[in-house]
């Protein structure tokens, strides 16, 4: 097995997998700024294997990104297995299972988190994985879910965030903005709960090489503090990397988790989308014990840089997707408000860069 997950350091940098972000222009950038693994959008194993261009299109990647490892979905061993064939074959350096998405349109077809419902199936899905393919196997999982689905999440027609408010239209859609489930009605919440250590106990004798768990649960997917516990209790049972994710938006923030958890490292995923220079930053800060934000203008200039591989990559239409970029971009900026209006209707390079020549 060709395992680059063997050769990196703590502490590792991880762009964790937001869907409608992590498109390769914010993953070159990403890497730039000093990530050590770059993680792709999720796709559907289906998707992989029937061939469909845009998925094709949206996992692509460039040298410049590796190690890159492609995030796929889905609940039959067998499409599994196929589809890590596929990824091997696409030159990929490693492929990550999402047993963590927490989106409705996944969920309720048994995909992401609702896997966790079926250790037995979980392991076999895992299992496919690492005998298929020689590059190696890691895993996305979340810190734990009802056995049970309630009334309200069969019932359910919403859509929530996975990582993002912005949803890539392979397999899962947008919708409720606050990125919340309803809450289970209380003669629901005694229910069986299955751990993050009841899924690594189902697996742990299969060749992971690197497990994320974002400590917090299916039913809050996104609120409050992430669980440290769930993370240290995991520990002795990841004989790979262990890296750790939800709640880190500043180095301070890795250091803690890192130190309480003794996780390898951090997956970084909405505390990076507008500030990229965040991986550099907490490298610093991690290995020398001090760091620097960087000055507005170094700031705009790696804006531009990424509105310039979105051009390349995308053409106008890159451009025209790095509105969406923007708003996280100018977040403290002087002035923002008014910039962030001109910047969301731009179409051209020239444009973004006559705005912020301008502007600041």
């Amino acid at each position: 097995m060709r395992n680059f997950w063997e050769k990196l350091e703590s502490p590792i940098l991880a762009l964790a997998p937001m869907a409608g972000v992590t498109d390769k222009a914010f993953r070159q950038i990403c890497k730039e700024q000093g990530a050590d693994v770059i993680y792709t959008e999720f796709a559907s194993v289906d998707a992989l294997i029937h061939g469909n261009q845009r998925t094709r299109d949206m996992i692509s990647f460039t040298n410049e990104e590796r190690p890159v490892v492609v995030q796929i979905f889905g609940n039959d061993p067998e499409k599994i297995g196929a589809a890590c064939r596929i990824v091997e074959e696409l030159g990929f350096d490693g492929v990550d299972i999402n047993f963590g998405c927490p989106a409705y349109k996944v969920v309720k077809n048994g995909g992401g988190v609702a896997c966790m419902r079926d250790l037995d199936l979980l392991h076999d899905i895992v299992q496919a994985a690492c005998e298929s393919v020689a590059i190696p196997v890691s895993i996305k999982i979340r810190a734990s879910i009802k056995k049970k689905a309630s009334d309200l999440e069969k019932k359910s027609d919403r859509s929530f965030e996975y990582n993002s408010p912005l949803i890539a239209e392979e397999g899962v859609g947008g919708g409720g903005r606050d990125g919340t489930l309803p809450q289970s009605p209380p003669s629901q919440r005694e229910e069986v709960v299955i751990t993050a250590v009841d899924l690594m106990e189902a697996v742990k004798e299969l060749p992971v090489a690197a497990v994320m768990i974002h400590a917090r649960s299916y039913e809050k997917p996104f609120d409050g503090k992430a669980d440290d516990e769930i993370i240290k209790a995991i520990r002795p049972l990841v004989k790979g990397k262990l890296i750790a994710n939800g709640g880190v938006h500043t180095p301070e923030d890795a250091e803690n988790i890192m130190k309480g958890t003794g996780a390898d490292g951090v997956g970084l995923a909405r505390g990076v989308w507008g500030s990229p220079w965040l991986f550099k930053m907490t490298k610093d800060y991690l290995t020398n014990g001090s760091y620097k934000e960087p000055a507005w203008a170094d700031k705009i200039k790696i804006i531009l840089r990424h509105a310039e591989l979105a051009l390349e990559a995308k053409g106008e239409y890159g451009i025209i997707e790095m509105r969406k970029h923007f708003s996280h971009y100018i977040r403290g900026f002087p002035g923002a408000s008014a910039v962030r209006q001109k910047l969301v209707r731009v179409s051209a390079l020239k444009d973004i860069k006559s705005i912020l020549d301008s502007s600041f």
